[in-house]
C-alpha cells in the first residue's frame, strides 16, 4: 500500500498566531515615545559640566582660602597645645578657635611638610591672618610669658623697617624664630622694587627648617617683590682650610660680598643659656661645650659668633664661621637687633656694645634692664 505524503500539522491550540486586538507590536510603543532633540541633549550636557566645574572650583577656593589665609578677618587668638598632643588634637584645636576650617586640611598640609616635628607644645598667640605655613612656625616654644613679647617686637621692628626701606636697597638676614616672625608679619609690599635680600651667614642645616636663613631670605624677598642671595654653606666648619675654600665658592662670595654693601641688617640676639635658640636647637654645640663657653665668658650669640659681656668676639674652638664678617656687617648704616624678656639685658647690651646693632627694637622691661646693666657695669 502506497503511503501518503507527511503533511506537518500544527496542533489546534496553536493553529491561532494572530495578534489580539489589544496587543500591539514593542517597537510601535517605542517608536510613539517622545524623544529630546538633539540641541537640548547638548544643553543639558554643558549645564551639567558647568554645575561640575563650579563646584569644584568653589571646593578648590575654599581650600586655598584656608591654607593661604585669602579672606579671613584679622583677629589675635590665643591657643594652648597640651604636652603628648597629636596632629589631630592640634588641628581640631586650631579649628575650634577659628584659625582653620579644615581639621582634614590641615592634617593633610602637616603630613606633607613634616610640621608635626616642629611643633611643640605650649601657649602661644596666633593670627586668624595666619596661613599654615605661618600657623606652623609660630607654634614653636620660646617660652610662656616671652613669644607674645617677641611677636610685637618683630611686628615694631617691621614698621621701623618700612620706614627706613627704599627701592633698590640691599638687605640682610640671618635665621632665627624673631626672624620668622618678621617675615610673616610684614604686610606685601606693593610699591617697592629691585630690592635685593642677602643671607649674612650660613645655614643653620638641620632642626626647623622655617626658621633657617634660607627659608627666610626667600619669604622676605617675596614680600618686597625683590631677589635674593642665599650663602649654601653651613654656618660652621672644623677647618679653617675648608672655610676660605667655600669663602672663595662664586656663590658664597657674591652672598657675602653683597651682605657686607647691604643697606639694612635685621639679626636676633641669641644667648648659649637659651636651650631654645637656633644654635642649641641644631645641635651645634654640646650641653658641656655651653656650659664651657660660657665660664668661658660667652655672653651673647650674634651671627653665629660668641661676645662676651663688653662686646668683644670670642674664638669658637674648633669651629670656623662661613658668613659676613662683624667687620663688614659695622659698615652697614642701619643695624636692626630684635629681642625681648627682662632676663635677656645681658647679651642685648653685648651686641650693642660690639656695634654689630645701633637700632635696638625690645620690650620695656628688657629696655630698662638694660639701662640699669649699662649704668652698673660702666664701659
Amino acid at each position: 500500500k502506497q503511503q501518503e505524503p507527511f503533511e506537518p500539522k500544527l496542533p489546534e491550540e496553536y493553529a491561532d498566531l494572530s495578534l489580539d486586538a489589544d496587543e500591539e507590536p514593542a517597537g510601535d510603543d517605542e517608536a510613539q515615545r517622545p524623544r529630546l532633540a538633539p540641541g537640548i541633549k547638548v544643553l543639558l550636557y554643558v549645564c551639567c559640566v558647568l554645575a561640575v566645574a563650579v563646584l569644584l572650583a568653589v571646593a578648590v577656593w575654599r581650600c586655598a582660602d584656608d591654607v593661604l589665609s585669602l579672606t579671613k578677618e584679622d583677629a589675635e587668638v590665643t591657643v594652648s597645645i597640651p604636652d603628648g598632643a597629636t596632629i589631630s588634637q592640634i588641628a581640631k584645636e586650631l579649628r575650634d578657635s577659628g584659625l582653620v576650617r579644615s581639621e582634614t586640611l590641615f592634617k593633610l598640609y602637616c603630613w606633607a611638610t613634616h610640621a608635626e616635628r616642629t611643633i611643640e607644645p605650649g601657649t602661644y598667640s596666633l593670627n586668624s591672618r595666619y596661613d599654615y605655613h605661618a600657623l606652623v612656625s609660630n607654634m614653636v616654644e620660646a617660652s610662656p610669658d616671652r613669644s607674645p613679647a617677641l611677636r610685637r617686637c618683630a611686628q615694631a621692628a617691621g614698621q621701623l623697617f618700612l620706614s627706613l626701606l627704599e627701592s633698590g636697597m640691599t638687605v640682610g638676614l640671618s635665621w632665627g624664630r624673631v626672624l620668622r616672625q618678621f617675615c610673616d608679619t610684614l604686610p606685601q609690599q606693593k610699591h617697592t622694587f629691585n630690592v635685593n635680600v642677602v643671607q649674612t651667614i650660613g645655614c643653620l642645616g638641620t632642626g626647623n627648617p622655617h626658621l633657617d636663613g634660607l627659608e627666610l631670605t626667600l619669604a622676605l624677598a617675596k614680600k618686597l617683590n625683590g631677589t635674593f642671595y642665599n650663602v649654601y654653606a653651613p654656618v660652621y666648619v672644623d677647618s679653617a682650610l675648608v672655610q676660605s675654600y667655600l669663602l672663595r665658592e662664586p656663590s658664597v662670595e657674591l652672598a657675602i660680598r653683597q651682605a657686607g654693601q647691604a643697606d639694612i641688617i635685621l639679626t636676633g640676639i641669641g644667648s648659649l643659656t637659651d636651650n631654645e635658640g637656633s644654635l642649641c636647637r641644631a645641635g651645634y654645640f654640646t650641653p658641656e661645650e655651653r656650659r664651657s663657653l660660657v665660664e668661658a665668658g660667652a655672653a651673647a650669640v650674634i651671627q653665629g659668633r660668641l661676645l662676651d659681656r663688653n662686646g668683644r668676639e670670642l674664638a669658637i674652638p674648633g669651629r670656623y664661621v662661613v658668613g659676613a664678617s662683624l667687620e663688614e656687617l659695622h659698615q652697614v648704616p642701619w643695624r636692626i637687633g630684635i629681642n625681648a624678656g627682662q632676663d635677656r639685658a645681658v647679651e642685648t647690651l653685648a651686641s650693642v656694645r660690639s656695634g654689630c646693632v645701633n637700632l635696638l627694637v625690645v620690650d620695656e622691661p628688657l629696655a630698662l634692664e638694660v639701662l640699669k646693666l649699662n649704668n652698673s657695669i660702666g664701659r
